[in-house]
This record gives C-alpha cells, structure tokens and sequence, in this order.
C-alpha cells in the first residue's frame, strides 16, 4: 500500500515536473533526435557512396597500372612541376612490351574530344581514344557485337573504329552500326564493332568514347601529347613486384639518373580506394567533433 501512494507521489511529480519544464525536455528530446538523424543519414550516406565508389572503382581493375606523366592524386602546386616532365612516348610502351616479365598486357592510350558523324546526325564532344589490340585486355572493355580492333589494323595504321554503345545507339539507331563509315574531324572512319554497355566512371560516360588504331591517332591529331600506358599483370599477388620492375625499365629508357626521382608516374586502383577512404574518414570525425 505504501509503495502505491509513493509511485502515486512519484508520478505526480514526474508530470508537475513535465509541465513546468516541458520547453526544455522537448527541446532537448528534439535535439537528441535530430542527433541520432543527422548520424544515421551520415553513416548511410558514406556507407551509400562507399558502395557506388568502390564499384566504379573495380572497374579499373586490381590487376592493372596506369603509367601516365602526371600522377592521378597530386598535392598543392606539384602538378606545375610534373606538367614539365618529357612526354610518355611509343619508345617507353615498345620498351615495357619488350622488358617486362610479369605482364600479360600492354595497351597505349592517347584520348581527345571531336565530333563525330553519320549522315546528318552528330555527336559533339565525343572521346577519341587511340590504342592498339590489347586495350579490352587492360580495360576489360568487350565488343558486344562484331570486333575489337586487331593487331593488323594497328600496324597497317587501318581507319577503323569500335564505338560506344551510346555512340552506336545515338547515330545509327535500329541500323546495324557494322561495316558503316563515321566522319571523324573530317575522316571517314568504317565502324568494326560496338562495345557493350559500360556505364561512368566518376563521372566520365564510358559509353561515349570511340576507339582507333594509336598510329591513326597520332596522325590525325599529333604525336606531341602524352601517352598514358594501361599495363595488365599476370597477378594481383604481382602488384608490387611489377611496379618495381616497371620503375627500373621506365628508368632506364627516360635515361632517369640513379640520383633522381621518378619523372613519371605508376597509378593503380587502391591509391584512389585510399584517398577516398581518407575523405570519407575526415568527414565522419568532423561531424563527431562537430557534435
């Protein structure tokens, strides 16, 4: 009997309580609710974008480098600096195709942006991309139907193209894109096969890209850019003795003194995995702090 009249004191309290301050507790209730909201939807949204990145990211490959001029992540000024390295040339892909034991694939990648023709319809801004017979190796980028080009069509410097699925879907519609000509800065090029669909990549449309011999390329539009060299190795197990390998043969071509750095760059996926994992890492600790 006593505990009831206390619990009916204990109540009575807690609402005369409730009342008195009941700005305070639903502020404060609010407040905790908005709280836990903001951290749910944080860890969500990071969770959401780690998926998204990461799967974009494979795309790439675990198994492949990139060896370009300029680095993929570059800090403050640096990329004044690299700007003003020599180009990669054909001399350091014949040298890694040559030299390197533990790749399976090598595949030159110089790109621009054209317009691109059949009849009267036209594309704008389209990516160029010239390269040779081992690109769908390094890019795991696959015909959908007929070919990608052959290492005949690279030597014998053929105007032939592999178009995008959107390229193909956009300029020829129902009509078979195979065996037809598209007009390239002023270039008939025949059509060879459509790559299937390949979605973006950080934004980039890889479904819009068009693909031609690197010897054609070159000729058309200039041999002073940089080249950027796709490079499969034979294992992800691989990675690091490949990137060692690859540094002593690039060293050795660029004729790099033994005092030097590197005046070239070896990318690969996890640089960019990691630098986004730091991203993403900073954001969750300054919401924490903020908190």
């Amino acid at each position: 009997m006593r505990f009831l009249i206390y619990l009916g004191e204990g109540i009575k309290i807690a609402f005369e309580a409730l009342r008195v301050y009941k700005l305070r507790s639903v502020l404060t209730t609010l407040g905790i609710v908005i709280g836990v909201t903001t951290v749910i939807t944080i860890v969500s949204l990071i969770q959401g974008l780690n998926s998204s990145f990461s799967e974009q990211i494979s795309t790439l490959g675990t198994d492949t480098l990139y060896i370009s001029k300029i680095p993929w992540l570059i800090k403050g000024d640096d990329f004044f600096r690299y700007r003003n390295r020599k180009n990669i040339t054909m001399k350091e892909v014949e040298a890694v195709q040559k030299s390197a034991t533990l790749v399976k694939a090598v595949a030159p990648s110089l790109a621009t942006r054209k317009m691109v023709k059949y009849r009267d319809k036209k594309l704008e801004r389209v990516v160029i991309e010239g390269t040779n017979e081992n690109y769908p190796i390094t890019s795991n980028a696959l015909p959908e139907y007929g070919r990608f080009l052959s290492e005949i069509d690279v030597k014998h410097r053929r105007t032939v193209c592999v178009i995008g699925y959107e390229v193909a879907q956009k300029l020829f519609g129902d009509l078979d894109p195979i065996g037809r000509r598209v007009n390239i800065s002023g270039h008939k090029f025949r059509v060879v096969g459509v790559l299937e669909k390949r979605g973006s990549l950080l934004g980039f449309n890889l479904d819009t890209f068009v693909l031609i011999p690197i010897g054609v390329f070159q000729k058309i539009f200039g041999s002073r850019r940089s080249i950027q060299i796709q490079v499969k190795v034979i294992s992800p197990k691989l990675m690091d003795d490949a990137v060692d390998e690859l540094t002593g043969i690039l060293r050795k071509v660029r004729k790099v003194p033994p005092n030097k750095e590197n005046d070239f760059a070896i990318n690969q996926q996890s640089m960019l995995l990691n630098a986004y994992k730091s991203l993403t890492g900073g954001l969750w600790a300054l919401q924490r702090l903020r908190r």
